[in-house]
């Protein structure tokens, strides 16, 4: 089994990961946007599962169904999504921005 890993399964993997094809697939703008947004959206679903507790236990069976674990997949990337946009950047721009200026006023002096 060993040898099959070694010499067949990681050559194989290397080959694909080296391909055009998969540098296209993987270089997407949704996989850049969707990784600029997942810590956000692994908060959220950390906050949305700890408010699950808050429901009283014989009320939370839905939650354990496709559509209770769809829901809070949806609400997770929707709050991750908008926090990120509303609150993250614009504060990252802003602190940026205020970096470049005092570095600047740096080089005037």
């Amino acid at each position: 089994m060993d040898f099959i890993v070694v010499f067949l399964l990681w050559p194989a993997v290397i080959t694909i990961c080296h391909s055009e094809w998969f540098s296209k697939a993987v270089s997407r703008q949704f996989w850049s946007d969707w990784a600029g947004v997942s810590f956000d959206v692994y908060i959220w679903h950390r906050v949305l599962l700890t408010l699950y507790l808050f429901i009283p236990s014989e009320n939370r069976g839905w939650l354990m169904s496709v559509r209770g674990m769809l829901l809070t997949v949806l609400l997770a990337q929707a709050a991750g999504w908008l926090s990120c946009h509303l609150i993250e950047m614009p504060v990252n721009c802003r602190i940026e921005k205020m970096e470049h200026e005092r570095y600047r006023g740096r080089l005037e002096k």
